[in-house]
């Protein structure tokens, strides 16, 4: 018996090493295979040819057969359901040929997948390129739902409504869940009342136990609410509170209700039939774990607070909610709302005049909430208040081009006499222009450094403010070693060459014709008292060129001086004691 068995067992061994070994497939024969399976109706076939495929290896990575076998693979992949498998091909043929002719009919797998594992914007992207592409009209229809679904999940559904009115036709399809909730939302966020009903119908025929119904009746009951229709939409609300009371939509449902009984959208007796605002609050305080119910009981007092337009208790209901540790995805729809109570304190702050109040928002999260024509008011009302450290704060926390629009913003509500210190902390260190020349120059006074006042206000911007700097500057005590006479010639040489208009440096020539006088050079002095001086000055010039005029033996002139000036304020007494003088 051994024996027969070691017989056979020989005679299977050579008839086995007899058969002929079946010739290795060739790039070309893939590729052939490839096509044959894309054109098969045969799903047994094409599984077959897959499997063949997957197997093979080619002789490059760069064969160019290998392009048509990678898209037939995802193409075969993807009709027998497994969209990520299918991506996975496609993103191979992508990496290797960008350029490939048949990446457009690859996008909408690729697309597909990258929802899948939670990636919108790629979606988004793929999506756009497939939509642009001469597909055939099921595939664009079906990219299109994708498409708006994507948009929706983004909370841009307003963006898709293009898309909805450029619908392919269905043909023997029906539309997908997803799609109808991406088609609804846009019509939604468009205010197509009626196209947005006629959705939601479709959708409870096709899909009565849908997973997206809450939230298409919560879309739909949102829609009323935004045209006008607060009483339907309160039905709307309180109908899926009945129906799905433990959904997530279910709770928003009831933020939405107690927002439409507390921001006087109901009438009184509309609103008779609906719990109150507190019950509704009550009921979402029930729903989950002990912190999820207060972070939503906190969500609805502050969308409260929101429309009524209470920021300040809006803003403490934000640090009561972040103080309960909200979980992944609570954070920007809380951040966004903070936002708004942000821009709506700051507006009631600077409406009346109080920035102050709003240093304990300033930080960086607060400060990139603003709008820039915002932040630039801001700045410049704190300035105003002299709280400069606060707006070189707000300059450091926004970007780099925005920086100086800032700090021009609280230069302009500066007061550089009373703060120099943050004057020149805001202005630029290296050149500026006249502007900016003038604010360093008064800073620079009235701080007492007189070198870099004088180099500022050589080049300041010509007007009565730089003429008052420039007065400080040269009415300062006397330096180390410096003679009268010298600081004579200085005004003298500071009024030849000062721009201004004669009534503007007034207060400058007078300085310059005092000097003389007290020089006793009487001539000089008289020629450089202005003969029309503005009323302020009328009574000291008047005394002053009838002294110049006396004092040059001119008596007709100066008692013609006095006497015109008789009635003017200022040094009368002084003005009426010459005259006596000069009548003696």
């Amino acid at each position: 018996m051994r024996g027969l068995t070691a017989a056979l067992l020989v005679v299977a061994l050579v008839a086995g090493a007899a058969e002929p070994k079946a010739p290795r497939m060739t790039d070309e024969q893939a590729e052939a295979l490839a096509r044959q399976a894309m054109a098969s109706d045969d799903a047994k076939f094409q599984r077959h040819v897959l499997n063949q495929l997957e197997g093979y290896h080619f002789k490059s990575t760069f064969a160019k057969e290998r392009e048509t076998v990678l898209f037939a693979q995802g193409f075969l992949q993807d009709r027998m359901g497994d969209t990520a498998r299918a991506a996975v091909s496609f993103h191979k043929l992508e990496t290797t040929w960008p350029k490939s002719s048949y990446l457009p009919e690859a996008q909408p797998a690729m697309a597909q997948a990258a929802l899948d594992r939670g990636r919108p914007k790629e979606a988004e992207s793929r999506l756009t390129k497939a939509l642009a592409a001469d597909l055939p009209a099921e595939t664009i229809r079906r990219c299109q739902e994708m498409y708006l679904w994507c948009l929706a999940d983004q909370g841009r559904a307003a963006e898709g409504i293009e898309t909805v009115r450029g619908l392919k036709p269905l043909g023997l399809s029906r539309p997908t869940e997803k799609g109808l909730v991406g088609i609804m939302e846009a019509l939604c966020a468009a205010e197509k009342r009626s196209e947005a009903e006629g959705v939601l119908a479709d959708y409870r025929r096709l899909y009565p136990r849908g997973t997206y119904l809450a939230r298409l009746n919560l879309a739909w009951g949102k829609l009323l609410g935004t045209t006008g229709d607060s009483r339907n939409a309160a039905r709307a609300f309180q109908k899926l509170i009945e129906e799905k009371p433990n959904a997530p939509e279910a709770d928003e449902a009831r933020m939405a209700l107690a927002t439409l009984l507390t921001d006087g959208s109901l009438p009184p007796k509309d609103a008779e039939g609906y719990p109150d605002a507190q019950a509704l609050l009550a009921r979402v305080k029930k729903a989950g774990g002990r912190e999820d119910a207060t972070r939503r009981a906190l969500m609805i007092n502050l969308r409260i607070a929101l429309k009524e337009g209470h920021w300040q208790a809006a803003l403490d209901t934000v640090g009561q909610f972040r103080a309960t540790k909200p979980g992944p995805g609570e954070g920007k729809p809380v951040a966004d709302l903070r936002a708004e109570a942000v821009r709506g304190l700051v507006r009631e702050c600077l409406e009346r005049q109080e920035p102050q109040r709003l240093l304990p928002i300033l930080d960086a999260e607060g400060i990139l909430s603003l709008k820039p024509a915002q932040r630039a008011d801001l700045s410049r009302a704190l300035a105003r208040k002299g709280l400069t450290e606060a707006s070189r704060a707000m300059a450091r926390a926004v970007p780099a081009k925005e920086q100086p629009a800032l700090a021009k913003a609280a230069l302009e509500g500066l007061n550089p006499g009373t703060d120099p210190e943050g004057t020149l902390a805001l202005l630029p260190p290296r050149a500026s222009g006249p502007r900016e020349s003038l604010l360093r120059a008064q800073a620079e006074v009235a701080l007492r450094h007189w070198k870099e006042a004088r180099a500022a206000l050589a080049k300041a911007r010509p007007g009565p403010e730089r003429i008052q700097a420039l007065m400080l500057y040269l009415c300062r005590p006397l330096d180390e070693g410096e003679k009268p006479e010298a600081r004579a010639k200085d005004i003298e040489a500071w009024h030849a060459r000062s721009p201004e208009k004669p009534a503007d440096k007034e207060p400058l020539t007078l300085l310059a014709a005092d000097h003389r006088m007290r020089a006793g050079e009487w001539r000089a002095a008289l020629a450089l008292y202005p003969t029309n001086p503005t009323a302020a000055n009328q009574g000291w010039v008047a005394l002053m060129r009838a002294t110049c005029q006396a004092r040059l033996g001119q008596q007709g002139p100066a008692l013609a001086t006095l006497k015109e000036a008789r009635e003017v304020a200022g040094f009368k007494a002084e003005r009426a004691s010459l005259e006596r003088r000069l009548t003696l």
